[in-house]
């Protein structure tokens, strides 16, 4: 749960951002005056949380050998839409109170919610990336094995009657009944 809060925190200003982007276009700088910063803070935010993924997917790597199944636990990381929706709405309202009065766009919860799906299919596609570059790393190229004699066990021949046999075979195929 933390882990989530904490990633909902790192990709709630990227979410922001993009809804900045959907609902005002190139009207103004998200943030006015604080504007780099809040572009410095969205990059580190997501750089972070793009490390932690990394970290993770090594980490997680040396007990899994399957990609889907290293993506699947590491998914865990990320938040759930609704979530990151509320964190894109708290980053979003500290964004433009900071800046100079202006009506606030009419459909900037829509480009919320639509900004938080998309950074959330882009960061779990991103997640899915770092597994397979995961395994990637911690694949050995070509292991030396040593040889060894094993057994081989002998085919015992099974012998099937001839009833049996021609029991398969007891009607005519449905091609032939058309004549």
């Amino acid at each position: 749960m933390a882990r989530r809060f904490a990633s909902a925190l790192a990709l709630g200003p990227l979410a922001a951002a993009a809804a900045h982007a959907i609902a005002y276009g190139n009207g103004h700088v998200m943030g006015g005056a604080y504007g780099g910063a809040l572009c410095v803070l969205t990059l580190l935010a997501s750089s972070s949380i793009a490390a932690v993924g990394l970290g993770a997917c090594l980490t997680a790597s040396a007990n899994s050998g399957q990609r889907r199944a290293l993506a699947a636990h590491v998914q865990k990381l990320l938040p759930s839409v609704p979530i990151l929706c509320l964190s894109a709405g708290g980053w979003f309202w500290l964004a433009e109170s900071i800046e100079s009065a202006h009506s606030w766009a009419p459909g900037w919860w829509l480009a919320i919610a639509a900004a938080s799906a998309l950074v959330r299919y882009v960061a779990g596609r991103a997640l899915r990336a770092a597994a397979v570059a995961a395994l990637a790393i911690r694949a050995n190229g070509f292991d030396v094995r040593s040889y060894r004699w094993a057994r081989v066990a002998e085919r015992s021949v099974v012998a099937i009657s001839n009833v049996r046999v021609c029991r398969l075979f007891s009607r005519p195929p449905p091609a032939g009944s058309f004549s």
